[in-house]
């Protein structure tokens, strides 16, 4: 059975993120994290939530006829 929570540098991994863009992103908020301690864990269904909204926020772009390439989608 896989865990409910992952490490940061595991998160960045399933995301194919470096560790250091990842911590970014759980320091800054957009992607939630669960603090033990002084530990960060992220719940797995969080991930597929933070990535569907980049897919929604890519596809809103397309649809409205911005630019795609060389943007930063984090």
């Amino acid at each position: 059975m896989d865990s409910l929570l992952v490490t940061i540098p595991e998160a960045a991994t399933l995301l194919s993120l470096s560790r250091s863009k990842t911590y970014q992103l759980v320091t800054s908020g957009d992607l939630p994290a669960v603090h033990i301690g002084r530990s960060a864990r992220i719940r797995r269904v969080d991930l597929t939530t933070w990535i569907d909204a980049q897919v929604a926020q890519r596809e809103d772009l397309a649809r409205d006829g911005a630019p795609l390439v060389g943007r930063d989608w984090r």
